[in-house]
């Protein structure tokens, strides 16, 4: 039996399996070899990261922020708009953290994009006051761009439909 077959894979070279140089084992490195293209197109590739979950960091800020932009929401929107009621469904924060997204309903009115606008028009006093609230558990607080979400609407909108034709029989009964 040949003694050096792992003297090539071994610190130290030399020696047969435990004299000389070293006696712990490596793996011997492959190198694939690429082009300077090759190799700086692969460092300046970036994956897109819509199709990636979010990080636990990130459903924690999420939630953090949806909460706290609720309370600031009843402190400072009576002085932002009128009557309506706006309540925060969701957050989605970027993935760097630099940039939220806030999912507001509004109820109680009947021009809702009047309200967004309201919101658009103070969204400066609104992350200051964002700031205070959730200033030291963040570094920096997010840019916030508001959307309408209208899944409660339609909610209540089918509701409706499915009230209006059980009345009318039209659904059938139960049991079939």
């Amino acid at each position: 039996m040949n003694k050096r077959v792992f003297s090539a894979t071994r610190f130290g070279g030399g020696g047969g399996l435990g004299g000389g140089g070293g006696s712990f084992f490596r793996k011997k490195r492959t190198r694939i070899p690429t082009s300077r293209v090759q190799r700086n197109i692969n460092l300046t590739f970036t994956p897109r990261r819509s199709k990636i979950m979010e990080t636990k960091r990130q459903k924690q800020i999420n939630e953090l922020l949806r909460r706290q932009f609720s309370m600031v929401l009843l402190d400072e929107g009576t002085y932002i708009y009128d009557r309506a009621m706006v309540t925060v469904t969701r957050v989605v924060v970027s993935p760097d953290l630099q940039s939220a997204k806030v999912y507001l309903s509004v109820f109680n009115t009947e021009n809702k994009m009047e309200v967004m606008a309201a919101m658009d028009e103070n969204i400066h006093r609104l992350r200051h006051a964002l700031a205070g609230k959730v200033g030291k558990q963040l570094r920096k607080i997010p840019e916030l761009k508001f959307f309408l979400d209208d899944s409660l609407d339609e909610f209540f909108r089918m509701d409706q439909i499915l009230t209006k034709l059980r009345a009318e029989n039209q659904m059938g009964t139960e049991e079939e």
